[in-house]
C-alpha cells in the first residue's frame, strides 16, 4: 500500500475510497492492527501474542489483504 507510514496509508485508502472517511473507527482499527503487527513481528520477536492479540492480528491481517485486493483494482 503506498505511503510512507502507517497514518499515510491509512489516508491514501480514504482518498482512494477504499476506507470511508466518516468511518474514524475502521480507520483507527486499521492503524492499531498494523502497529501491533509491526511491534510483534519487528520490535518484539521474543514475545508471543496473547489470545486476543492472536486473534486481532488475524481478523487485521484478513482485513488488511481485502483492502490490498481493493487497492489493486483501483
Amino acid at each position: 500500500m503506498p505511503g510512507r507510514d502507517d497514518d499515510e496509508k491509512v489516508e491514501n485508502m480514504v482518498e482512494k475510497g477504499i476506507v470511508h472517511k466518516d468511518r474514524k473507527d475502521e480507520q483507527k482499527e486499521l492503524l492499531t492492527t498494523m502497529r501491533l503487527a509491526r511491534n510483534y513481528l519487528s520490535h518484539r520477536v521474543d514475545l508471543f501474542p496473547e489470545p486476543q492479540d492472536a486473534l486481532l492480528l488475524l481478523a487485521g491481517a484478513f482485513k488488511l489483504a481485502e483492502l490490498q485486493i481493493c487497492t489493486e483494482k483501483s
